[in-house]
Formats: C-alpha cells, structure tokens, sequence
C-alpha cells in the first residue's frame, strides 16, 4: 500500500506537469494568434495589404477640346489637289480609295501602291484621252496594269 500511495504521488505530480505544459502551450498561442491579428489588422487598415482597387472611369474625361481621329482620306486629298485633279467625292474603303471625278468618272486607287505614282498615272491618261477627245467611266489602278472602261460615243 506503501508503494501505491507512491505512485499516486508520482502520477498526480506527472499529471500537474501535464497540466502545465498544456496550460502553457495554450497561452503562447493565444498570444502568438493575438499578435499576428494585430499585425494583420494594421497591414490591412494602412493599405499595405489589400490597397484599395483602381477603378477605370467608364466615360472618359475629357477637356473641351474635340477629339480628334485618324482620317486616311485627308493626305490623299492634298495630294490631289496639288495635282489639280478636281473630284466631287471621295471615300476610303477596305484598303481602296474611290475617288469620283467631277466629270463623272470614277477612279479606284489602291492604298498598297504608291498614292503619287498612281494619281501621275491618272494625270497623264486624263491628259493623253483630251487629245484624243474621249473619255472614260472607270479607272481601276488597284490591279497589276490598269483597267479602264472608255464611254461609248452616241
């Protein structure tokens, strides 16, 4: 009986230590969990972590000057007029400039060749069917060797 109330004492003193260690344990994570929540809150608070987003505006916000956008036909008509080539209209679609003359004829040029070689060409036609006395409809430089349609004489 001696013994056993021996090793009650030594279990009972084994289970306090337990109890301590646990004990312990309990309160540096309680600690540590209480710091790295503090840690995060100023972070979070601050704007280091989590900044708030950037938003686009939708409508863009412009002074009162007018927005201005790229017109391909405006250098093609300077070049046209220093080559005193009247024309009524003139439109720029899917790589092609058609370009209806004040006589009524209509001319296609292709935006992929050289603009001042092709409206040299069209002075020196214009030129060589007054002579002639005739004239044409259509005018296509957009091919290899250009295409024309004379009008019929009635």
């Amino acid at each position: 009986m001696v013994k056993n109330k021996k090793v009650q004492k030594i279990r009972q003193k084994r289970q306090k230590g337990r109890y301590k260690v646990i004990g312990l344990f309990f309160i540096v994570l309680g600690c540590f969990f209480v710091i790295a929540s503090s840690i995060l809150f100023a972070l979070f608070k601050f704007g280091i972590i989590l900044k708030q987003p950037q938003y686009v505006a939708p409508i863009p916000q412009t002074s009162s000057q007018s927005v201005s956008y790229f017109d391909p036909t405006t250098e093609f008509k300077n070049q046209l007029k220093a080559a005193d080539i009247k024309y009524s209209s003139l439109t720029f679609q899917n790589d092609t400039y058609t370009v209806v003359l004040t006589s009524g004829s209509i001319v296609y040029f292709s935006s992929s060749k050289n603009i001042e070689q092709q409206i040299a060409s069209l002075q020196l036609i214009i030129s060589n069917l007054t002579i002639e006395g005739k004239s044409f409809t259509s005018l296509d430089f957009r091919y290899d060797k250009p295409t024309m349609k004379l009008k019929s004489i009635r």
